[in-house]
Parts: structure tokens; C-alpha cells; sequence
């Protein structure tokens, strides 16, 4: 079967270090996430590993395992074997009080000020939202992940960050359900970034992105111009293998 292909694809929220977290179990798993992130024609990736401040002791715990997880894909990785650059990140499950966590801005996406904000599934309080208006005061840019798992009332609150940006799980466009709203949302440039959200090999390969951006039409192209501007002042931490 043919590899789908999604050149110029910027995808901005994956889980495919070994080990971190559920995403991805070893190091095998991470080699296979990789090969279909190249062979698919993705110019960036961007990993964004969940962050649970009850799961790591501190930042700098999740950021000593992230450099270890990183070190044994790459010392796995085959020499000459292309791959698009990787870019680090986090999601960051949002927490009351999380803006004064130390070393925050090291969960940011490359060294750049954009944040991979995982909002909370219950309805959301005032002190969450407080805390999200804390996080943009301190400069940094949110960038909201799979907003297309809220419900309207949440959705809502959303709107209310002037700052925010918004990213989307491919299969946001696929179903039935709010597939038009999120596509006019695309169609308005609301839409920073679309992400596969990979964990573990998928059976369908990349085919929901590759139909996802079919179904965006030219709003496509938009995102991944406004993706691409959220990686300007980030670096990559692998660069790519020619």
C-alpha cells in the first residue's frame, strides 16, 4: 500500500519518544513513528510529551528524562536514513498555580515562547482560567491542544484569550459532527496547527492527516503557513539527516 503523502505538513503534536509516556513504549515503537512521519513527507515534527506535574518531581525530572528518551532514538537511529527535524516540546496539562512552576519556559516548544496547553475535560473553573490569563501575562504563547475534545460551553472560554491559538486532531474533519465549524474556524486562520497526536503506529498509517488537509482545502495551505511561523524562533533538537 502507498505511503499517503503530506509534504510541507508541519505536524504539531505527537508522542513518539520511548518511554516518556504512554505514546510510545520503546525505542522500536519510536523507529516506526519516525520512518512514517518521513516516508508521509513531513517537513517538521514537533514531540509534546505529556507533562504531569504529579507524575515528575519537577521540570527539570521530565526534562532529564526527555534528553535520555531523545539520546536513545537517535544512537538507534540508522546513520544515512533520512527523517524530517524534531523539535521539542511538552503538553502541559494545565493545573491552578501552574504558572509559577520553576523552569516553565523549558516546556515550551524549541526554546521559542510557544506553550502546548492540554486543558483540563471537566467543566472549566475561574482559577483555571485565571491561570491561563497568568501564563499569557508572563509572556508566553498558548497554544491549545485538540480543542475539538471540548463541548460547546468550554469552547466558549476559549475565545475569550485575544492570544490564544488553537490546534486540532485530524479527525476533527473526518467525523460528522462538528467537521464545518472547525473547517470555518481553518477557513478564519483561528487554526495554528493540526497534529496527528500519534501514539504508538497507527494501522491506518497517516491517512486521517491526509485526509484531513484534502478536507481543508485551501485553508491547508494556511496552516501550515501559521505552523510554520510558530516554529520561527524555535531550533530543532535532531536535526535532518540527509
Amino acid at each position: 500500500m502507498k505511503t499517503p503523502r503530506t509534504d510541507g505538513f508541519i505536524d504539531f503534536h505527537t508522542h513518539i519518544l520511548p518511554g516518556l509516556d504512554h505514546g510510545s513504549s520503546d525505542v522500536g515503537t519510536s523507529l516506526r513513528q519516525m520512518r512514517l512521519l518521513s516516508e508521509a513527507g513531513v517537513a517538521a515534527v514537533v514531540s509534546t510529551s505529556h507533562f504531569y506535574a504529579q507524575i515528575f518531581s519537577s521540570v527539570q525530572d521530565f526534562l532529564s528524562r526527555r534528553e535520555a528518551s531523545l539520546g536513545a532514538l537517535r544512537a538507534a537511529w540508522p546513520e544515512g536514513e533520512t527523517h524530517p527535524p524534531l523539535y521539542l516540546g511538552a503538553e502541559v496539562l494545565v493545573f491552578p498555580g501552574i504558572e509559577n512552576l520553576p523552569g516553565l519556559e523549558s516546556l515550551c516548544i524549541g526554546g521559542s515562547r510557544v506553550l502546548l496547553l492540554e486543558m483540563p475535560y471537566t467543566p472549566f473553573t475561574y482559577e483555571v482560567l485565571d491561570t491561563v490569563d497568568a501564563i499569557i501575562r508572563r509572556g508566553f504563547v498558548p497554544l491549545f491542544a485538540h480543542i475539538d475534545r471540548y463541548g460547546p460551553e468550554q469552547l466558549s472560554c476559549f475565545f475569550d484569550f485575544e492570544e490564544a491559538l488553537f490546534q486540532l486532531n485530524p479527525e476533527a474533519l473526518l467525523s460528522f459532527g462538528r467537521r464545518r465549524f472547525f473547517r470555518s474556524m481553518a477557513e478564519r486562520g483561528e487554526i495554528a496547527a493540526l497534529g496527528s497526536d500519534l501514539h504508538g503506529v497507527p494501522r491506518g498509517g497517516y491517512r486521517a492527516v491526509e485526509r484531513a488537509l484534502s478536507r481543508l482545502g485551501r485553508a491547508a495551505e494556511t496552516i501550515r503557513a501559521l505552523s510554520a511561523r510558530l516554529l520561527e524562533e524555535a531550533y530543532p533538537a535532531w536535526e535532518r539527516e540527509e
